[in-house]
């Protein structure tokens, strides 16, 4: 029966107000409901439902599901369909489809007109031939039939010649070829948003990611300093690159032992340049730096809604690390149960985000530094010693300044020629009085001490010639320059403290002691506090 022309203009009407309300922009989900619900509410059908060609990786609902329950093979997963009619169907999700009705449906790309209700089983074994049929379709035909329809058809989604799904209507009355010829219309305009809606969640996505990215690139831009090179040739530091040299072309896992600022990410990224994965990120990890509440959702990602304020799934630094390198700084600093994790990866490489359940798959070479004792923590307990013997597969002692002090004059030399270049003054190096006293000094802070005492004397250089004061009289009062008698929290407490008063005991901002550090202003506090470091209360005159 042909429609009426005012029946043909409220139709047309009702088309058009679905098809505005299906803004470009919008989340898949919020396009397939306004898609179903208003077919059923404007237009008057009993249902209409969106199923779309998937995998499961793809599927949203899929994805979260247990390994065993997963079918990597594209199926047509129903994604939304109008609460009206909830009961008139089983919950089914996702079902197989046949290739050849695939290839048929490419070939003829028609409708699927069928207003008499039990002709849909054919349809169904059609579609779903050679693959193992869900036990609760069958019943699909029976409940709509007992709920009074009579009216189905079904509009392949095409975009251009790829198939993404079919767009499925029912009627309390039979559908005319002529509605069916308004409704395949609306079927083209709504497979170009729905592929829209895919491609903004996937842009959506990507750019996540590359925010990520490029926050831990600049976040390495900044801790690097500007100083890529390994500078010095003393027998200690000819000795590490010949490690470095040998352990770089191999996957192994090497763990990097030294005091705090001796160069441990300089020999981490000479080994991450030398290896077959120098093409991919190096992603760092400063394990101390990290929330203990956060670390796991840093190292691992997490999925939407795993915790207060998880509001959309984030990729874990792991993920990012992918075919690459991730350097784990400070991982004595890990608790117990991030400890397990990371066991984990570097066994059975893989793990899952907070709040998942679905495994995923790495391929990652881990490189871990501490300054810490781990054998100690092992002995106490604080580190396990199946993660110890798993990171110290290749041991690399980073010595500290004071054991390659004849490296000393070309660090400073270094140094100069880079301030000289950052602060756009003519500086051609140091008095030789300032070298001596520099070489006589111990160097707690080792070279990041020594690096942020030449920016401050270059900063404050008159002439070309920087003077440097000598470090042991500008020292915190109670410091020993006999290192033997020093605790590494000594050292890092007087380094702080030094570093603090060059900044006029400011934490925050450009040359703040923050920033001089590559710390972030929280983990500086949380760190001044471990170590009882408080700022002198001034005294009155």
């Amino acid at each position: 029966m042909a429609l009426s022309s005012v029946d043909r203009d409220r139709h047309l009407d009702v088309l058009r107000r679905v098809t505005e309300h299906m803004a470009v922009g919008q989340r898949l989900d919020e396009v397939l409901v306004t898609i179903a619900e208003g077919l059923v509410e404007l237009a008057g059908y009993a249902r209409a439902s969106v199923w779309l060609l998937l995998t499961d990786e793809d599927c949203d609902s899929c994805r979260e599901k247990p390994p065993a329950m997963q079918v990597q093979k594209v199926r047509l997963h129903r994604f939304t369909f109008s609460p009206e009619v909830n009961k008139l169907e089983p919950a089914v999700h996702a079902i197989p489809i046949s290739p050849a009705f695939i290839e048929k449906i490419n070939r003829d790309r028609r409708p699927l007109l069928l207003n008499e209700l039990a002709q849909w089983a054919d349809v169904i074994a059609e579609a779903t031939i050679g693959t193992t049929i869900h036990p609760s379709v069958p019943q699909i035909i029976d409940a709509l039939t007992e709920a009074g329809l009579k009216g189905g058809v079904g509009y392949p989604l095409f975009l251009h010649d790829r198939l993404m799904g079919f767009l499925l209507l029912w009627s309390l009355r039979e559908i005319s070829e002529e509605e069916s010829g308004f409704l395949e219309v609306f079927a083209l305009q709504a497979a170009s948003v729905i592929r829209s809606a895919q491609l903004y969640r996937e842009v959506e996505r990507l750019k996540d990611q590359l925010e990520l990215e490029n926050t831990y690139l600049e976040e390495a831009v900044r801790e690097e300093g500007g100083f890529a090179d390994i500078v010095g040739r003393s027998p200690a530091l000819r000795g590490v690159l010949r490690l470095v040299q040998q352990v770089a072309p191999t996957d192994s896992t090497a763990l990097l032992i030294g005091e705090t600022g001796t160069g441990k990410e300089l020999i981490a990224r000479a080994i991450h340049a030398g290896s077959l994965r120098a093409k991919h990120p190096m992603i760092k990890v400063n394990c101390g730096a990290i929330s203990p509440t956060l670390v796991e959702s840093e190292l691992f990602g997490h999925e939407k809604g795993a915790f207060t304020g998880a509001l959309q799934r984030r990729i874990g630094r792991f993920e990012l690390a992918n075919h690459g390198t991730i350097f784990l700084d400070e991982v004595g600093e890990l608790g117990p149960e991030t400890q397990v994790k990371l066991l984990r990866v570097l066994q059975e490489r893989e793990f899952e985000r907070v709040g998942g359940e679905r495994p995923i798959q790495v391929d990652v070479r881990v490189i871990a530094a501490t300054h810490r004792d781990l054998q100690k923590d092992m002995a106490s307990g604080r580190f396990r010693a199946d993660l110890f013997f798993r990171l110290n597969v290749v041991p690399i002692v980073v010595p500290p300044l004071r054991e390659r002090i004849e490296d000393l004059a070309a660090l400073v030399a270094h140094f100069v020629a880079h301030f000289a270049r950052t602060l756009r003054k003519p500086l051609t190096g140091i008095s030789r009085a300032s070298l001596a006293r520099l070489e006589r000094y111990s160097w707690p802070g080792n070279i990041r001490e020594l690096q942020n005492m030449i920016e401050r004397a270059c900063v404050l250089a008159p002439g070309s010639v920087v003077d440097v004061p000598d470090p042991a009289a500008s020292a915190p009062a109670g410091e020993s320059t006999d290192e033997e008698s020093e605790t590494l929290e000594a050292f890092e407490r007087q380094h702080l403290v030094r570093i603090l008063e060059q900044s006029s005991w400011r934490i925050e901002g450009p040359g703040g002691a923050a920033e001089r550090l590559g710390l972030r202003p929280s983990t500086l506090r949380s760190r001044l506090h471990r170590l009882g470091v408080r700022r002198p209360v001034p005294t009155g005159g």
